[in-house]
């Protein structure tokens, strides 16, 4: 892995790339750039409090991923952020907050339910709850992860597992 003199990104406009105002006209490709060419391993301060480390380049991260020892999603969860208890619980059921072996054995399955085939045969189905759940948003009744963003992809993910078992 690439080591570098960690820069404290929080403090200045020039390493900022957390601040997620900056998004807003595009990705700032001219500092990430830089920041790749320089510090492509660097520590940033967060605003209140604590921080994040910033693998900026390829096989940094290929190396980080390798590495579930010193670099585990499993430990904190992959939100930058401090969790509670109850969120940080949560965080770690998703398949990005796991750590092998339990991230290649679910990663494993779900790409055993979506086969281009199974994806082929639940296109439709998921074209129409996709336009009900957006007719339902532009009448106003769309409220809770009932109708919210995670109805649908539970039940894609569902609908692929009993299609791919069949």
């Amino acid at each position: 892995m690439t080591t570098t003199t960690p820069i404290v990104g929080g403090s200045t406009p020039e390493t900022d790339i957390y601040d997620n105002h900056q998004y807003g006209t595009g990705v700032p490709h001219e500092k990430l750039a830089l920041l790749r060419r320089d510090s492509p391993v660097l520590w940033h301060e967060l605003p209140d409090g604590g921080g994040c480390w910033y693998l900026l380049k390829h096989a940094d991260v290929a190396a980080a991923s390798k590495d579930p020892a010193t670099f585990s999603a499993a430990r904190g969860g992959i939100v930058i952020e401090d969790q509670t208890p109850e969120a940080l619980a949560r965080v770690k059921t998703q398949l990005l907050s796991m750590d092998p072996p339990e991230h290649r054995e679910l990663r494993n399955l779900v790409l055993t339910a979506f086969t281009p085939k199974t994806i082929d045969a639940m296109s439709s189905w998921l074209r129409e709850r996709s336009r009900a759940r957006d007719q339902d948003q532009e009448k106003g009744s769309c409220s809770g992860s009932h109708h919210g963003r995670y109805s649908a992809p539970s039940a894609a993910l569902d609908t692929a597992f009993v299609m791919s078992s069949a």
